[in-house]
C-alpha cells in the first residue's frame, strides 16, 4: 500500500482532473486529417431557404425595442439572394440577402449565431 502525505493529496487530485479532462473527447467537426466516426459537416448546413427566412424576419434590437419603430410593408422582402463557398470543398460559409432597405448575412452553420451582420441602411 502506498503512504499519501496530506500535503501530496491536492497535487494528486489537481493531477487525476487535469488527466482525466484532457483524455475526454468532445464530439467536433471533422477537418481535413482529424476524421470524426458518426460526423459529417452537411449536419450542420444551413440550407437558402432557411437562411432566406432568418433574414425575411431579422429586425434589429435598436427596432424592436423603439416603441414607434415599424416595419413598412415590403422593407424586410428580400431582393437577392448570394452563397459564398469554401474555396476547396464548395461547402457554404454564409449567404448574403439584400432588402429594399439594407441586407443580412446568415451563417450557413448552425453552430454559430445565425445573423452575423445586418444593415437597415442602403447608401444611396
Amino acid at each position: 500500500m502506498v503512504n499519501i502525505n496530506r500535503s501530496q493529496l491536492p497535487g494528486l487530485l489537481s493531477a487525476f482532473f487535469i488527466l482525466t479532462f484532457a483524455s475526454c473527447q468532445r464530439s467536433e467537426i471533422a477537418t481535413p486529417g482529424r476524421e470524426v466516426p458518426g460526423l459529417s459537416v452537411s449536419q450542420f448546413e444551413v440550407s437558402m431557404d432557411d437562411a432566406a427566412e432568418v433574414a425575411s424576419f431579422h429586425l434589429s434590437a435598436d427596432s424592436v425595442a423603439n416603441k414607434t419603430a415599424r416595419v413598412v410593408a415590403g422593407d424586410n422582402e428580400v431582393l437577392e439572394r448570394k452563397t459564398i463557398t469554401d474555396s476547396t470543398s464548395s461547402e457554404p460559409l454564409f449567404y448574403i440577402f439584400k432588402k429594399r432597405k439594407g441586407f443580412t448575412i446568415v451563417s450557413a452553420d448552425m453552430r454559430v449565431m445565425p445573423v452575423l451582420a445586418y444593415s437597415e441602411k442602403i447608401r444611396s
